[in-house]
């Protein structure tokens, strides 16, 4: 194969230090041993971007090695390269989101680092269950890339349930000498006066991998202003023959998005073109209440001058939905084509609906076409109902 003798050229992988001759798919977040000396695609990383990404690649006829850390070939929530090197895990106080789910107890009061979805689903259950819950990020925002409206709304929603929020704020240093259980120093991101704080458990639940284990700064790779690693359209870095998907790029840090990343690199590798529509990967967060969502935000929108309609749709008549206590449901419309661009969904089962309008949004399908289709389910019947505020006034409202 062509794609095969030009990875057997003269690239280099820099980073370790002797002549492969491989195409590099920089995929993972760590790395145990060598791989083979005549890979043409070398993967480091066995999660959900890396396997996918090892696995197509062998398909397409590449041999392939695929580096990981030894039993975790799938991914893990408590990757080494999570853990801040301010904190030492303990086991029973200071935990990784693993070592989390194995509590014996519910504590009284928790800190988790990290405000992305596992974060907030983690406290979301326990707050269900009575804790009192604090999130720290050093981002402004959770889920940066959901609706703004949603947002507000959804923030707000677990405030009430106990849930709080620092955002902004970065974690310092943490010790397991107070007699509560753990203390933690933290400060506002851009500076400012620190803060110490207390609680039965703390729990570091970072999605971000820590690129800089990798030594890439020794080959020179460009990375933005938030760390991330800077790629073109076909996932390629500065560095000939080293390519990044998955959590080391841009976007939401969610496993569909790396899986998908991971096959589209793929191919490219070896010679097919392809590319991935981010607009249509959804977004789920199980928390409580469920948030879903995909395609295109208000903000979005606004920033590309496109003219755009708003159907909302608050779901309490319907009897399943009475279930939970928060529920709604926003279609964005082009208003020139009339095409659905963005379905935004806050609700029990929200998941689920918002997967099933997957195929609308990707065949280009009306408000109109969508508002025609029936379906005997009425949750499913919701996302129908908003879009006949399209054109028509609403059934259920």
């Amino acid at each position: 194969m062509a794609m095969m003798r030009l990875g057997r050229r003269h690239i280099s992988a820099a980073l370790l230090r002797q002549p492969l001759q491989p195409v590099l798919a920089w995929v993972g977040r760590g790395y145990a041993a060598l791989p083979e000396p005549w890979s043409d695609v070398i993967v480091v990383g066995g999660g959900p971007g890396g396997y996918v990404t090892a696995v197509k690649a062998a398909q397409l006829g590449l041999k392939t090695t695929c580096i990981e850390m030894p039993g975790i070939l799938g991914g893990s929530c408590s990757g080494l390269g999570c853990i801040p090197s301010s904190c030492s895990i303990d086991g029973k106080k200071i935990l990784s989101p693993v070592g989390a789910l194995l509590v014996e107890e519910i504590p009284t009061k928790a800190i988790i680092v990290g405000a992305g979805y596992s974060a907030i689903e983690m406290a979301s259950v326990w707050s269900h269950l009575g804790s009192e819950v604090l999130l720290i990020d050093p981002e402004p925002h959770v889920a940066p890339y959901m609706d703004g409206e949603f947002r507000k709304m959804f923030m707000e929603t677990l405030v009430r349930k106990g849930i709080h929020f620092m955002l902004g704020t970065k974690l310092l240093e943490s010790d397991t000498t107070s007699t509560c259980g753990v203390r933690v120093l933290v400060e506002p991101t851009v500076g400012g006066d620190k803060t110490m704080l207390e609680a039965d458990l703390l729990v570091l639940s970072c999605d971000e991998p820590d690129i800089d284990c990798l030594g890439l700064n020794n080959v020179g790779m460009k990375k933005d202003r938030t760390g991330k690693i800077i790629v073109n359209d076909r996932f390629m870095t500065n560095c000939h023959g080293i390519f990044a998907i998955g959590s080391y790029c841009t976007g939401p840090l969610i496993p569909h998005k790396a899986e998908e990343d991971g096959v589209c690199c793929a191919n490219i590798i070896a010679g097919r073109e392809m590319s991935v529509n981010y607009d249509l990967i959804p977004s789920v967060i199980y928390a409580l209440p469920e948030i879903a969502y995909i395609g295109d935000t208000e903000e979005k929108l606004k920033a590309s001058g496109v003219q755009y309609t708003v159907c909302k749709f608050e779901l309490h008549p319907n009897g399943i939905f009475k279930l939970g206590q928060e529920r709604t449901l926003k279609v964005l419309c082009e208003k020139k084509s009339g095409h659905a661009v963005g379905i935004h969904l806050m609700g029990p089962n929200a998941g689920e609906m918002v997967r099933e309008s997957i195929g609308s949004l990707r065949h280009g399908a009306s408000s109109t076409e969508i508002a025609r289709v029936c379906n005997s389910d009425g949750t499913r019947n919701a996302i129908r109902v908003s879009c006949f505020q399209a054109y028509l006034n609403a059934i259920h409202t």
